[in-house]
């Protein structure tokens, strides 16, 4: 992958943190302090395009292969792949996903998201999992979890990136360098932008407020203001065209939108980093004849 992120694997491989969370029977120094061994990795299922990359060589994924350690995945907008693992570990790559094998042994599978959506189910008393995304690490080894990476406002710095956690059951760990360990139990959520936890509304269901200008006006622009889930895309249609902004950590959004002469259909649509969308409409008149004025003119 990138420099940095090899940079950031290297730190994390030296780390031994010897932090073992009860319960879910999670030990953190496995996941950094073992080695690799032999694959124990496999694609289970296949739907779509999935090409499969190692080395050089690129080909269409097929069910029933193995993965081996340095292998990437990569799902197109129908593709979905499902990786199996231990007894009965699964990580379903969703559409235009990409992901990457970076450790398989038998009690113990590493990934790297590099981009979309995976979900993952994992058995008790089964292999580990640990998925390095955006340089913070999640560690699981018991229950079903969601995890989704998307390019932030600079997509040349993988630092930058959006990163999405929900929890459906179990409990997840999570960790970047140098961070203290989080802990994410079950119907839990949590965002990251650009390394930053969200502070903005995090629910299942998508928030979307819009705050709307006034109905009619004489101006060229006007803001449209609003407040949705932190991280989420923002797009704003309107008759001039259309343009996209990402919620900041607080959630909160301003697009300046170009009007044209009269009535003007205005659409917020909201895709949130887990998945889902919402939308609004509202309406702006523009204005800027100058009202007819009549003038009388008396015989004397």
């Amino acid at each position: 992958m990138i420099g940095p992120i090899v940079e950031r694997r290297e730190v994390l491989a030296l780390g031994s943190l010897a932090l073992i969370l009860t319960g879910g029977g999670l030990a953190w120094w496995r996941l950094f302090g073992r080695r690799r061994g032999r694959e124990h990795v496999r694609l289970e299922e296949v739907y779509g395009q999935v090409e499969r990359v190692r080395g050089r060589d690129r080909a269409a994924a097929t069910a029933g292969e193995a993965l081996a350690v340095g292998d990437l995945l990569q799902t197109g907008a129908d593709g979905r792949a499902v990786i199996g693992f231990g007894e009965g570990g699964r990580v379903v790559l969703k559409p235009e996903g990409r992901v990457e094998v970076l450790a398989a042994e038998e009690r113990l599978v590493r990934l790297e998201l590099e981009e979309g959506t995976v979900e993952a189910t994992l058995r008790p008393d089964d292999a580990e999992l640990g998925i390095l995304a955006a340089g913070r690490e999640f560690l699981s080894g018991d229950g079903n979890f969601l995890l989704s990476r998307r390019p932030g406002a600079q997509p040349a710095d993988p630092l930058d990136d959006i990163v999405g956690l929900q929890v459906l059951s179990g409990q997840v760990a999570s960790r970047e360098p140098d961070g203290p360990v989080g802990i994410t139990g079950a119907d839990g959520r949590q965002i990251w932008i650009a390394g930053q936890p969200a502070e903005g509304p995090l629910s299942e269901s998508l928030l979307l407020a819009v705050s709307w200008p006034d109905t009619r006006t004489r101006a060229g622009t006007v803001p449209v203001r609003g407040r949705t889930e932190p991280g989420a895309r923002v797009r704003v249609h309107a008759p001039g065209g259309v343009q996209e902004v990402t919620a900041g950590v607080d959630g909160q959004f301003v697009v300046e939108v170009a009007l044209l002469e009269g009535g003007n259909r205005l659409e917020v649509e909201v895709l949130g980093v887990m998945g889902g969308g919402e939308r609004a409409e509202g309406a702006v008149e523009r204005d800027t004849k100058a009202p007819a004025v009549s003038v009388q003119i008396r015989d004397r």
